[in-house]
């Protein structure tokens, strides 16, 4: 047998399958792959949802 295992494998040996991750990422991109933004979305919407629901609890609307 002559080659190295990748050819006897049947795979590219220039090819190491890592894929090149950038040298910095932006903050916006570090934040959306760890789902802060989704987070953030929830917890603001949350809170107005509560606070939609108390105005309309107590009576109050906007264009009264």
């Amino acid at each position: 047998m002559q080659g190295d295992h990748n050819s006897i494998a049947g795979r590219n040996a220039t090819s190491t399958g890592a894929q090149e991750q950038p040298a910095k990422e932006s903050w916006w991109a570090g934040l959306r792959k760890r789902g802060i933004v989704v987070a953030f979305a929830t917890i603001i919407g949350g809170i107005a949802a509560v606070a939609v629901a108390m105005c309309a609890w107590i009576g109050w609307t906007p264009w009264s």
